[in-house]
């Protein structure tokens, strides 16, 4: 007899734990500091893989145990840790990251710190490109970098591109 009060409390004890460890479905809306939605912000349950994507709306649905926490990410704002607790409905403001950046230069195959350039760097201010009479960029940049070619080519254009170019290194 005792040993089946024992058993049917240790099952009762391990059915209580798996109900409240039961997930919950959370969702809620991200939004910048202008309220506007962030469309493609992460949204992550710390310490985990389990993480969402907001929609065109800034909206996002997760399920999550309520002890856990969220972590939402967007690039160029704040991450914001978030506890669930009780609450199943999200409304969160994300503050822009402003941080002064070294100086980047554009490569054909991404972007590298001009400090990690082991080659030469040619770079043009863009004061002298707005003060040019040229309502084309490329023109402007015309004679402004040695040992860089600009050449009109006879490519097909749009309608709103009144000449074509090309540049020939």
């Amino acid at each position: 007899m005792k040993r089946k009060v024992l058993l049917s409390t240790l099952f009762l004890m391990l059915h209580m734990t798996v109900v409240l460890a039961q997930q919950v479905t959370i969702s809620g809306q991200v939004l910048d500091e202008k309220s506007e939605p962030l469309i493609g912000a992460t949204v992550n349950i710390e310490g985990t893989t389990n993480a969402v994507i907001t929609d065109l709306e800034g909206k996002f649905t997760l399920k999550a145990l309520p002890s856990e926490k969220i972590v939402i990410s967007y690039l160029g704002y704040k991450p914001k840790t978030v506890a669930i607790g009780k609450n199943r409905k999200f409304n969160i403001t994300l503050d822009p990251s402003v941080t002064e950046m070294d100086e980047i230069v554009v490569v054909g195959y991404g972007s590298q710190r001009k400090s990690d350039i082991a080659t030469a760097v040619a770079s043009v201010n863009i004061k002298d490109i707005a003060k040019s009479s040229s309502a084309q960029t490329l023109q402007a940049l015309q004679g402004k970098i040695s040992g860089v070619q600009i050449i009109p080519t006879a490519a097909v254009c749009h309608r709103r591109c009144p000449h074509a170019y090309s540049t020939n290194y």
